[in-house]
């Protein structure tokens, strides 16, 4: 685990997934790999999402992913759609669509 990455207790991820989705939430597991945020990958009404958890020292990298994505998404540039973004405790968080591919920085 790196420095950087929040602290996030997996029974706080349910529990806030379950106020954003109506449907049941399944198969949470963690996305490894990453230097700064925690990464959860998830299901919910049958589609794919990811939950990114970062520190307060980076959480304006959301708010530029959620403006990316609205502005630059395409079938060409197929950058996740931002479904919600907020705070839980001290971490900051952006839930996406789980988009297939290679990580850009593959």
């Amino acid at each position: 685990m790196s420095p950087i990455q929040p602290q996030v207790d997996e029974t706080e991820v349910l529990a806030l997934l379950a106020s954003v989705f109506e449907q049941p939430i399944s198969k949470l597991t963690p996305i490894h790999g990453g230097e700064m945020a925690r990464v959860y990958a998830f299901q919910a009404g049958g589609s794919d999402y990811v939950i990114r958890f970062v520190t307060t020292n980076i959480a304006t990298t959301l708010s530029k992913d959620a403006y990316c994505a609205a502005k630059f998404r395409s079938a060409q540039v197929p950058i996740p759609r931002i479904v919600r973004t907020g705070k839980l405790g001290d971490s900051y968080f952006a839930v996406s669509d789980r988009v297939a591919g290679i990580p850009s920085d593959k």
